[in-house]
């Protein structure tokens, strides 16, 4: 009976775990996407930081940048209806 609930909290914190682990979509002036690790931050300098798949630490002028969105919100607008 010790096994059940030991069961239960573990699947609820694994996914409470991964709601929390989310990319954000960057759309840049030229049409591309770029899937980030973190949210970007702006510098001072105008540049946006941020971690790319491979977990290295890239930059994007703010200029390029036309929009920043969750991964999931990117996701949701693909499959909407029409």
């Amino acid at each position: 009976m010790t096994i059940k609930p030991f069961l239960m909290a573990t699947c609820l914190s694994s996914a409470l775990l991964m709601g929390c682990a989310r990319g954000y979509d960057m759309q840049l002036s030229n049409g591309k996407t770029i899937r980030t690790m973190n949210k970007p931050k702006l510098d001072a300098q105008g540049w946006y930081i941020y971690k790319d798949s491979s977990g290295q630490t890239e930059r994007v002028n703010s200029l390029r940048v036309r929009s920043i969105e969750p991964a999931s919100r990117t996701l949701e607008k693909r499959f909407e209806y029409r």
